[in-house]
Order: C-alpha cells, then sequence, then structure tokens
C-alpha cells in the first residue's frame, strides 16, 4: 500500500497548523511580497536518524491479493509416548484449507497423513452452494459423519447418533421449508492419537432423510438408514457380523411458546445369533412461560432398539419433566424421570437433580445441586454448596460437596475445594486449586446385610495449577500442574504435568511444544453422581510423551471475506477448547482433559476439527455474533455435549476465547 496520500494529508495538517497560515491578508494594493514567507519544509528525524532499524515488519510478507479468498495450513507432527516403558510413535502430515468461491459455495479439505502405523484419511466438502429457486447444497466426500436430519436432535431428551464413515454424503435445502439428505459408504471409527486414522468395521451404511416445513406451524420428518454385514462388538462373542434396518419418522408443532414434537423408530435387527425387532415412541415438549422453560416428555423403547448397527436407549419407559428459569439474578434449573424397565432385567428408579445460583451483589454469587436415586436396591444422593466471589485479586470459589450410595458396597464421600482464577497482567493467566476428600466405602454382606465384610477409607488431598503468558510478541508458554498425597493405610503421592510452548516465528510458520509426564499412581475420582458408584479409582498409567508441531499457514486473496461476514468487513478470530468436565461444574479445572478429534462448525457452514488437546481454532470470522455448533459423534460415551450450540461475540482485531465442556450422559 503507497504511502503518498497520506504524506499529503499529513503535509496539508501541518500547513493549517501553521500560525502563518492564519495572517490576516494583504490590504487591498499592498505588496504582498512584504509579508513574511513560511519556511520551507524540512524533514526532521527523531534523534537525528540514530534509532535503530524496526525489524518486525520483516517478519511479515506481503500479502497476496490475487485470486479468490482462501486459507491453508500444513502441519508436520511427531509424537514420542512411553507408556509404562512401551514406546509408542505417531509421525505425520496434516493438511486444511479453506476456498471461498463466489459460484461454488465454501470448499474444504482435510487430510491427515500417518506413517507409523500407515493411513492415509481425508474429507473433502462444499458448504452453501446456491442454486435457483432459493435450493442450498452441501456435499461431502471421503472420511466424513452420516447425516441426520434436524428434527433427530432438536429435543431434549433424546436423539439419533451419527457415525462416521468412508463415503459421501449430500444435503438439499430449500429456502429453509425442505431438507433432502442422504449419506452412503463404509462404517468405522477414528482412532489415533495427535494424528487421525480411520479403523473400518467393513460391510456397509446408509442413510436417506426428509424434512418439510408443509405448514407454517408445522413440521414432519422421515429418516432410514440401513447396516450391512458391519463388524460390531454388539455382536456374538464381539465377532459377530450386524444387518440392521431402522425407520424414523417425525412431526413437530411449534406454537409461540410452546413445542411438541412426536417420534416413532422401529428397528430390525440380527447377527450371527440373535435376531431383533423393536418399536419405540416418545413424545418431547419444551414451553416458555413468564421467563420459566419447562421440557417434558413421554417414552416407551422396547428392549433391543437400534439405529444403525448401534443400540439406543432401549428396554425403558417412562416420564421427564425440567424446569428452568434465568434472570439477571437467579439461574435454576432441575426435573425428575421416573423409569421402568420393560423386560425386567433393567433398573427401575427414580430420578431427580436440582441446581441453582443466585448472583446476591456484583461480586458475590451463591448456588449449589443436588441429586437423588431410588431404584432396586440402590439409593444414592449427593448434595454441593458453593459461594463464588469476585474482587480485586480475580474470582474465587469454595465448595462443599457430599455423596452417599447405599447398595451392595455402601460408600459416603465428602469434599471441599477452593479454586481461584487470579486476575492478571494482560499476556499473563493463572488459576489455582486445592481440594481435600475423604471417600468410605463397606462392603456387606449378602446373607446378613447388617454385616460388613470390609471398610476402607481413603484420604486424598491434591493442588492444582493451570496458567501460562506471553513471553513475548510471539512466544508464549502454557502449563498444567497437578499434585496429589493420598492416605491410605500408609501414604502416595503423584504429580502430573503437562506444558504447551508456541513460537510464532513469522506471519506464516509457527512451533508447538508439549511435554507432558504423569508419574501419579495415587488418583481418585470424586464423582457427584449417584448413577456411578462414589468410591472409584482411576487406572492411571506411568507415561510421559513429548509431542512436536511444525506448521505453515497462509492466506490469500482479493479482499478476503470473513467467515461469516461480507468482503472488507471487520473481523476478528475464535479460540477455543471443548474439554472433558469431569466434576460437572461448568468450567475448565486443572487437570481435566480436551476432547481430540471432535467437529466444530461455524454458522452451519465451515467447519474444522479439535486437536489432541481439544483446542479448535476459526483464524479469520466476521466481527459480531456467530454461532458455533458442536457436532459430539466422536465423543467416546457416556460423554456429551448438554448444549450443542453456542453463540460467540466476536470483536474487531481481537481473538474470542470459548470453552466449551463436555460432560457425563445421565
Amino acid at each position: 500500500m503507497t504511502l503518498r496520500p497520506f504524506a499529503a494529508i499529513l503535509a496539508a495538517i501541518g500547513v493549517l497548523a501553521n500560525p502563518a497560515c492564519w495572517a490576516q491578508p494583504p490590504a487591498p494594493g499592498s505588496n504582498g511580497a512584504s509579508a513574511a514567507s513560511p519556511p520551507a519544509y524540512e524533514d526532521r528525524l527523531i534523534e537525528g536518524g540514530a534509532l535503530a532499524p524496526d525489524r518486525s515488519a520483516e517478519d511479515f510478507a506481503p500479502y497476496d491479493a490475487t485470486g479468490w479468498p482462501r486459507y491453508w495450513r500444513v502441519e508436520g507432527i511427531s509424537s514420542y509416548y512411553d507408556q509404562q516403558g512401551k514406546i509408542t510413535r505417531e509421525n505425520g502430515a496434516r493438511l486444511s484449507a479453506n476456498l471461498d468461491t463466489p459460484d461454488y459455495g465454501a470448499l474444504s479439505l482435510d487430510a491427515t497423513a500417518r506413517a507409523s502405523p500407515g493411513s492415509f484419511i481425508a474429507t473433502l466438502t462444499q458448504r452453501d452452494l446456491a442454486f435457483d429457486g432459493n435450493w442450498r447444497a452441501n456435499n461431502g466426500l471421503g472420511v466424513l459423519t452420516s447425516l441426520g436430519i434436524d428434527l433427530t436432535r432438536t429435543q431434549y431428551r433424546f436423539y439419533l447418533p451419527t457415525f462416521a464413515i468412508a463415503g459421501a454424503t449430500t444435503e438439499w435445502i430449500h429456502d429453509r421449508d425442505l431438507q433432502l439428505q442422504a449419506s452412503a459408504g463404509e462404517p468405522g471409527f477414528y482412532d489415533g492419537l495427535r494424528l487421525s486414522g480411520f479403523q473400518a468395521l467393513h460391510g456397509s451404511f446408509a442413510t436417506v432423510g426428509a424434512q418439510w416445513a408443509f405448514a407454517p406451524r408445522w413440521q414432519a420428518g422421515v429418516q432410514f438408514a440401513d447396516a450391512r454385514n458391519v463388524d460390531s462388538p454388539f455382536g456374538a462373542n464381539g465377532n459377530g457380523r450386524i444387518n440392521s434396518t431402522a425407520e424414523y419418522a417425525s412431526l413437530a408443532w411449534n406454537g409461540d411458546n410452546t413445542r411438541l414434537q412426536g417420534n416413532l423408530l422401529a428397528s430390525s435387527a440380527n447377527d450371527t445369533v440373535d435376531s431383533i425387532n423393536a418399536v419405540g415412541v416418545w413424545l418431547d415438549g419444551s414451553t416458555n412461560w413468564n421467563g420459566y422453560t419447562h421440557n417434558y416428555g413421554i417414552y416407551r423403547l422396547e428392549p433391543g432398539l437400534t439405529w444403525g448397527y448401534q443400540p439406543v436407549n432401549n428396554d425403558i419407559q417412562g416420564v421427564y419433566y425440567r424446569l428452568a428459569y434465568q434472570s439477571l439474578r437467579w439461574q435454576m434449573d432441575g426435573g425428575i424421570d421416573r423409569v421402568i424397565s420393560l423386560s425386567g432385567r433393567g433398573v427401575n428408579g427414580t430420578y431427580a437433580t436440582a441446581n441453582g445460583h443466585y448472583q446476591a451483589t456484583t461480586t458475590l454469587g451463591l448456588g449449589g445441586n443436588g441429586t437423588y436415586l431410588h431404584g432396586g436396591n440402590q439409593d444414592s444422593w449427593t448434595g454441593s454448596a458453593f459461594a463464588d466471589y469476585f474482587w480485586s485479586m480475580g474470582s474465587s470459589r469454595v465448595e462443599v460437596s457430599t455423596a452417599a450410595n447405599n447398595n451392595i458396597v455402601e460408600s459416603r464421600a465428602s469434599q471441599i475445594s477452593l479454586s481461584h482464577t487470579w486476575n492478571m497482567p494482560a499476556g499473563a493467566r493463572l488459576s489455582t486449586s486445592v481440594a481435600a476428600t475423604r471417600d468410605t466405602s463397606q462392603a456387606v454382606a449378602q446373607s446378613s446385610p447388617d454385616a460388613a465384610l470390609s471398610d476402607t477409607t481413603f484420604r486424598r488431598l491434591g493442588l492444582g495449577v493451570l496458567g501460562g503468558g506471553d513471553l513475548t510478541n510471539s512466544l508464549s508458554v502454557d502449563a498444567n500442574l497437578q499434585y496429589n498425597l493420598l492416605k491410605h493405610g500408609g501414604s502416595a503421592s503423584g504429580v502430573y504435568g503437562n506444558a504447551v510452548l508456541n513460537w510464532r516465528i513469522d506471519s506464516r510458520w509457527s512451533v508447538s511444544a508439549t511435554y507432558y509426564d504423569n508419574r501419579d499412581d495415587s488418583a481418585r475420582l470424586f464423582t457427584l453422581d449417584p448413577l456411578i458408584p462414589i468410591v472409584n479409582a482411576v487406572p492411571v498409567m506411568r507415561n510421559r510423551a513429548v509431542l512436536l508441531t511444525l506448521r505453515y499457514e497462509e492466506r490469500a486473496g482479493t479482499r478476503i471475506a470473513p467467515l461469516g461476514g461480507r468482503a472488507g468487513g471487520p473481523a476478528g478470530a475464535i479460540a477455543g477448547v471443548l474439554y472433558l468436565d469431569a466434576n460437572d461444574n461448568g468450567q475448565r479445572d486443572p487437570g481435566e482433559s480436551g476432547a481430540s478429534n471432535v467437529t466444530v462448525l461455524l454458522n452451519g457452514r465451515f467447519s474444522t476439527r479439535t486437536d489432541a488437546s481439544g483446542r479448535f481454532e476459526f483464524p479469520f470470522v466476521a466481527a459480531g455474533i456467530q454461532t458455533l455448533t458442536v457436532l459430539p459423534d466422536n465423543l467416546a460415551l457416556p460423554w456429551v455435549v448438554g448444549d450443542a450450540k453456542r453463540e460467540v461475540d466476536v470483536r474487531t482485531r481481537e481473538t474470542a476465547q470459548v470453552e466449551i465442556g463436555a460432560r457425563r450422559l445421565r
């Protein structure tokens, strides 16, 4: 960009600022030459030009304005893992590219090549391809996720899963009133540590679906799934092959404040041993009234109900109700489920939960939660109370929790924790936590419930630090350290730590290095969920790893349009992390790991995947409110994302930080 226009403007300002410019004009008839002439302009240099030259601009190459707006990133990845002496190396490369075309929509390519074990996967997607008559199309080819119509996932309690396939997908949308979908390929699942691979299950899998808004308040949809000769761990002895067909139909009504959706699912599945036909019906409703949100439903799902080649919720019937309220100060939700096993072999019970938070003042927040389960020979409950305090040093939370489980093993647990996020200078971040836990379990003899067989008590003290900072404009470090001291008979201690170093060499090249070392075989999990035993030692292997990533990325194109905006418009960036919220407190704590290889969509059009640490990035996004959608299909059970959509406020020339927690399915 030439500086001449700016120089001319500065010269004009300089002339106007000269007092001589504002002098009275010479009187008529006088000789204007007698007036004092302004001095000649003379360049003046700071410190006489002795300043050292600015080298920072040399780090940034000139922007390539030719061609369509585009972005690409190539990463070389090397990993070394030592798990109790078992050495694993994973080396390879990953490519991500986006091209925004004026006539063919947005194109993206994701490819991963892995040296050992050798594999190569690639995904090519085309989104928002426009046609006459208000038609839009989204297409995909390669290793991707099978499709599901919107009605399969717009419900509170149940949704139909999608699957990883090596094949193709297509979706056609007409003016938001008609949706047509199809997907087909070889089913499988993602494997790998940092470099994704695809483990095929053989056979074939296909879906076809349609959804139609046939009236102003009405929607109807159907979806079909067919699996043929698919290897499945649910087959006989884990080696059988599944053949399955399933049909889904749904009808939804949207009122001013109420939404009702009825669903019907029928499946027929067989492997080398069994053949099962099953039907499931459920009604899901939602009502918003006077600031309160009511979710409710009734369901009956027969044993053996499947979708695709995997079972879904089955062998249950019951009802559920949820209530949520939010105001400037109050945030509350709670609900109750009544579940009955149709076959009599499952669990019958009642499950209730409640959560609340009250912002008493601008600096003090109070809250708590509780759960209760009654069913079979099990009565369990949990309770927790906390206080959040915002002060000059940051924000603090103190929390007291307790839980009990009365079953064959009677368990009691209590925990007190203190966590704090410190106010730090710009470019620095620091969070600390301390927690003390006491677990007691007592096995009871079946012949004499009053006679205890054993009594085991664990006491644990945990200290955690999560922080980092920008060492220079191009160098930053983040670290996580967890120390545990466990007492059970004797004492045992352990430490887990990791550190990540990011170096921005220039505008295109960067290096990221990670080291983690887990020497903690004393870890125990305090679980606030009566559906899971309270006292459960976590099988932790003592391991360490070194991870190295070399990245090259570049943007180009004429008047590049930010994702979700117009060409030349204001833009920022989104950087986030999808993490496993182990204690279900809605915030990321030290020691909580990221969820890898999960797809995240921006405005339903642009996609990316989380890396091994659960991090994802959209580097060039239009300023304003943008919508992120998490496709949770690659999350390992029992983890789910409760609210798959998240609105993010992107500010011009700033990076919006987002943390999305996955919770355990209850």
